[in-house]
């Protein structure tokens, strides 16, 4: 038993020094081939977009290498291999024999056992069973090798193509999947029937073939806007009254954080949430806030009463509401979306700022226009009409009538006039020009000061017919004098 556990031991030593030099032949020949399919995926990528060429390379590369691991173990000699390998070192069959004879006890088993282990000790494993691997097989490593590193830095035109196009495929996607969180909050927060969940639905799916259809980051942009507001509107909802919303819950956050009460992660939830909102409506002013806002919070752990005081001066526009004349103007640089854009910001911010600024500036434009036009044109009247009864009647009718016709025709007329001009500019605006309607008319309608000014026009554009008015009273006031 002795004997053949020794001679055992001598044939799984050559066994494992077979295995090893298997292993190692086909792990080298497995790399250079896993290597030159990747610099051969890297030359297509020279002549063709093929962004994945270099990640599918190193995939395709480990793949082979595995392979050749498992190839080399599926392929590793058995002990009665690895005794013939012995045999052949000039044993002449001496170990296959003493193997087969294996737990015999007899004489001839015994002397048989005896030489084998003799003459197989003599033998030294790593002189007859040497790793022999050729030189050749090193120098295709090295060019492979090589190969690939090149084909990796040579500059191709091809390549820019495909960054490019994968930077684009990842902006679509950003898109829809906000487009999909967008359509399942709404479901969430409304009470939608069937056919209205199908309405939701239709237009996603019609929002993602345009978007796989896009050609650059620009049209994404105004395919992923015009998608919003076609969504909002068919649910019945205006997409400033989303701002509106979202401007305030970011006010009331700003005051909690300027009062303390933030941490530093909500803070970054806060800045990340302006950026959203300024990203949504293409405000670049409140985005580059917003990026100030996340390097004060890197830097300093908390965003500066400065930086809160300019987030809350550029959100008061978007809470009043006054935020839709500038999104038609946006919208109407776009072909596609410029007539609704500007009509939309048109009608509201007109309606809104013309009405208001109407009935103002046409009360105060109508009580001066029509008084300096009733005065001019009683004087006028009176001379004509008479020397002194008509100077005396022409200016107390002309008076008289002026303020009446000027008071009543500038009301009348700036109520009328801003609130139709409001309607006609920004219809008109957001039809023919989007860009030069959707801006004047929605950011002249939509704020204030533009209403005002656009109604005191109005206003005085009436004061004429208040001063004719009283002009036509001057003839009759000098006559009954």
């Amino acid at each position: 038993m002795e004997l053949d556990k020794r001679i055992e031991k001598i044939v799984k030593n050559a066994r494992k020094r077979l295995c090893r030099i298997r292993f190692y032949k086909m792990l080298l020949l497995f790399i250079i081939i896993g290597l030159t399919v990747w610099g051969i995926l890297q030359t297509i990528a020279l002549i063709v977009p093929f962004y994945e060429a270099s990640i599918i390379g190193i995939i395709t590369c480990m793949v082979l290498v595995i392979a050749g691991v498992i190839v080399a173990m599926a392929s590793y000699p058995n002990m009665k291999q690895a005794a013939l390998s012995l045999d052949s070192k000039g044993l002449k069959e001496r170990v296959t024999t003493s193997m087969q004879l294996r737990g015999k006890k007899d004489v001839f088993s015994q002397i048989q056992k005896k030489d084998t282990l003799e003459k197989a000790e003599k033998i030294s494993i790593r002189k007859a069973f040497p790793y022999n691997i050729k030189k050749i097989l090193f120098l295709f490593l090295f060019l492979s090798a090589m190969y690939v590193l090149t084909t990796a830095m040579i500059p191709a035109k091809a390549k820019e193509i495909a960054h490019e196009n994968h930077i684009l495929k990842q902006e679509v996607k950003t898109a829809e999947e906000e487009l999909e969180e967008l359509v399942a909050e709404i479901k969430e927060t409304h009470n939608l029937s069937v056919e209205e969940i199908q309405k939701l639905e239709d237009i996603l799916e019609e929002a993602k073939e345009e978007l796989n259809q896009s050609d650059s980051s620009s049209e994404i942009d105004k395919i992923k806007e015009r998608f919003e507001n076609k969504i909002y509107e068919s649910i019945g909802e205006n997409p400033s009254d989303i701002n509106k919303r979202e401007a305030l819950a970011i006010q009331n956050a700003l005051e909690s954080a300027e009062s303390g009460e933030f941490k530093a992660k909500e803070q970054e939830e806060l800045a990340k949430a302006l950026e959203d909102l300024a990203k949504k409506n293409q405000d670049e002013e409140m985005e580059k806030l917003a990026e100030q806002m996340q390097q004060e919070i890197e830097n300093n752990g908390q965003i500066s009463q400065d930086t809160i005081n300019q987030a809350q001066e550029q959100l008061q526009p978007y809470v009043n509401g006054q935020q839709g004349g500038q999104q038609g103007g946006q919208q109407g640089q776009d072909p596609n979306g410029g007539q609704q854009g500007g009509q939309q910001g048109g009608q509201q911010g007109g309606q809104q700022g013309g009405q208001q600024g109407g009935q103002q500036g046409g009360q105060q434009g109508g009580q001066q226009g029509g008084q300096q036009g009733g005065q001019q044109g009683g004087q006028q009247g009176g001379q004509q009409g008479g020397q002194q009864s008509g100077q005396q009647g022409g200016q107390q009718g002309g008076q008289q009538g002026g303020q009446q016709g000027g008071q009543q025709g500038g009301q009348q007329g700036g109520q009328q006039g801003g609130q139709q001009g409001g309607q006609q500019g920004g219809q008109q605006g957001g039809q023919q020009g989007g860009q030069q309607g959707g801006q004047q008319g929605g950011q002249q309608g939509g704020q204030q000061g533009g209403g005002q000014q656009g109604g005191g026009q109005q206003g005085q554009g009436q004061d004429p017919n208040g001063g004719q008015g009283g002009q036509g009273q001057d003839p009759n006031g000098g006559q009954g004098g």
